[in-house]
């Protein structure tokens, strides 16, 4: 399940989008390049979304999107968002912290030191442990022994033994003071299973041999600037983020790191406030107030800000769904989703039928349908030369929806001459049993739903 669609004028959550500018910009490879700008979708209140400062986000094994804000967590299913806060039983305050267990259940952890549990029944608090915090839960992980680490920003850290059992008899332990600190930002673990502590004033890292946590010294890497998170990537480097200090990368094969000052390669801000991996191996670098760096395996670098498309620059997590999307939570722009790297702009001397744009829609063999005043374009990436050309029917209908069903028929719905559809054997045909329905032939609104139905809006 893609929770962002590729039916651009009608997402799943409801959002219609109408485009009527007069030129085309779409993703894709060609030579009308417009300066470095970025596409990204943004999801606030308005898309249904509980409230636009996005804390964490985790996709669960079910495909549903969690998304802890300031007023508690929204659940998108790729259709719609449904709202959960105190009312619902989860503890009070925001959702800070989100993680999945082996056992299914999703762990929530608020500001203020609430930690909820959703499960089969329900929401649940978890009062024993919440008795114990009195401070924000900074982060929620599992570790290969399948113990839960709650870290906190002044309760210390928790190791929860049996994060599955049932909460009355649940055995944890608490790491504080001289053992840890009161003050841990966030746990992180390698692919070997090895604990990382950010804590204040040191990185640590849990030592299983002696049971103690050691202090994390690496050649370059600076102690005088506050470590707020740590990433350890694919390849075994170390990714420090720091307060007002930039971004360190440190090669264990080497003994040596490598700063990365953001504010002079191009950002306003040099406090990283997250770092993630993606797929490809790219880190991503989200800061407090100057947006986003990325830097590639090569070593090259990518900016993302307000000036070139990044709707918040007040970063607080990024993660990437199993459809390639990343999704980055802001503090005040929602949750925002990247979508391409540039746009590339069709005008009708490239050979688009008008210059007004009304649907969009990218099939599953991954080719472009547009929808305009004049008919139908379609663009085939894949093809050389000249990438548009006219689907030469419908001519003179103003094309408003374009959907595609499980079949891969495509189904087109127009203005003022009702719902044709076109197979992909070629068949176009103008069914009388659904147009005889649709009064003056007007289509207001058109979706196929889960189980592959047809909805046609009309007047």
């Amino acid at each position: 399940m893609n929770p962002f669609p590729e039916v651009l004028h009608r997402p799943r959550s409801g959002r219609r989008w109408t485009v009527g500018y007069l030129t085309l910009a779409i993703l894709a490879a060609g030579p009308k390049l417009a300066a470095q700008q970025y596409f990204f979708d943004r999801f606030s209140v308005s898309e249904g979304l509980a409230q636009s400062t996005v804390y964490s986000i985790l996709q669960d094994r079910n495909d549903n999107l969690w998304i802890g804000t300031q007023a508690g967590v929204s659940l998108f299913d790729g259709v719609e968002f449904r709202n959960y806060s105190a009312t619902d039983g989860l503890a009070e305050n925001g959702v800070r912290a989100l993680c999945e267990t082996r056992s299914g259940h999703i762990w929530l952890g608020h500001t203020g030191g609430g930690i909820t549990r959703s499960g089969a029944g329900g929401f649940r608090r978890i009062g024993r442990l919440e008795e114990m915090i009195g401070s924000d839960v900074t982060s929620i992980l599992e570790d290969t022994a399948g113990h839960l680490w709650i870290t906190t920003a002044g309760s210390g850290a928790f190791e929860v033994m049996d994060p599955g059992g049932d909460p009355a008899g649940m055995q944890f332990r608490r790491y504080s003071g001289r053992q840890l600190s009161d003050r841990v930002f966030g746990c992180y673990m390698d692919d070997g299973g090895r604990l990382y502590f950010v804590s204040d004033p040191n990185v640590k890292f849990l030592n299983r041999d002696s049971a103690r946590f050691d202090n994390l010294l690496l050649n370059g890497v600076p102690r005088y600037y506050i470590t707020t998170t740590l990433q350890v990537d694919s390849r075994g480097n170390i990714w420090f983020g720091k307060y007002n200090g930039g971004l360190y990368c440190y090669d264990p094969t080497r003994d040596e790191a490598q700063m990365y000052d953001l504010i002079k390669a191009g950002l306003t801000s040099n406090w990283v406030s997250t770092i993630f991996e993606d797929r490809d191996g790219n880190i991503w670098a989200g800061t407090w107030g100057g947006g986003i760096a990325v830097i590639t395996p090569g070593g090259g670098m990518k900016l993302f800000n307000d000036r070139n498309g990044l709707p918040g620059t007040k970063v607080w997590t990024i993660m990437q769904d199993r459809e390639e999307n990343i999704l980055i939570g802001t503090n005040d722009n929602g949750l925002c989703v990247y979508k391409g790297d540039y746009f590339v702009n069709y005008f009708e001397e490239d050979g688009l039928t008008d210059s007004q744009v009304w649907s969009i829609l990218q099939t599953s063999e991954g080719v472009y349908w547009f929808g305009t005043n004049e008919g139908i374009s379609v663009m085939d990436p894949a093809e050389k030369g000249s990438p548009i050309r006219d689907f030469r029917k419908l001519k003179d209908a103003r094309i408003i929806f374009l959907e595609e069903d499980r079949q891969g028929t495509v189904w087109i719905g127009t203005q003022d001459q009702g719902v044709y559809s076109y197979g992909r054997k070629g068949e176009f045909l103008f069914d009388p049993l659904i147009n005889n329905n649709i009064p003056n032939m007007v289509v207001t609104a058109m979706d196929i739903d889960r189980e592959n139905n047809l909805w046609v809006g009309t007047l």
